[in-house]
């Protein structure tokens, strides 16, 4: 019984991606992989459709598709929690807007929650304590790309902690040590709230 909720979890997840990409271009006309709020739910589906592949074959799940899973779930907590408590009081009707409308009922609302449920409370991982490197790392390496992209004037943003010719350079690093440091703290929770009891 278990297996199969895990199962439609997942299909449920990449089902809800592809219609979130769908929306996504029809609305915006591209599908805005600057933003981290994409990447994370990108690499969701990626990892929902690897998690198919190897349960219906009757496989176990590699370690790469594990760390993979957690990689994925801990940004989309990231992607989450940043949205409630970061960008929606940036707006006027800003969780209205940001969890109910377009693409972002499912980039943050719907599949965030499906993952996070899926992770914390069905599949089991074996991960260690020191993959919590690899979510951070993959913040880490949005943060550095992103900033240089909009210091050589390619991207604008896509978040207002991003704009580096809007704010001073402590600012920006303050933002950065923040949103990694958060990165770090949900990571843990999402590490040690998973393993079995």
């Amino acid at each position: 019984m278990k297996y199969k909720i895990i199962l439609a979890i997942n299909i449920a997840i990449i089902i809800f991606e592809i219609i979130g990409i769908i929306v996504r271009l029809q609305v915006k006309g591209a599908l805005g992989i600057e933003y981290y709020t994409m990447d994370s739910n990108l690499l969701a589906l990626t990892a929902s459709s690897a998690y198919i592949f190897y349960a219906l074959r009757g496989k176990p799940q590699p370690k790469w598709l594990n760390i993979l899973k957690y990689v994925s779930t801990t940004m989309l907590a990231v992607t989450f929690l940043a949205v409630i408590f970061v960008l929606s009081p940036m707006l006027e009707n800003g969780l209205y807007i940001l969890l109910l409308t377009d693409q972002m009922l499912y980039n943050h609302l719907i599949c965030p929650i499906l993952a996070i449920a899926s992770f914390l409370l069905l599949e089991k991982h074996n991960l260690k304590n020191k993959d919590i490197l690899w979510p951070i790392g993959a913040t880490l390496l949005y943060a550095i790309v992103l900033i240089i992209l909009n210091l050589c004037r390619v991207v604008d943003g896509p978040y207002p902690f991003l704009l580096v010719y809007n704010q001073s350079i402590l600012a920006t690093l303050g933002w950065a040590i923040l949103i990694l440091g958060g990165t770090g703290l949900i990571s843990f929770a999402t590490l040690h709230l998973r393993k079995e009891k």
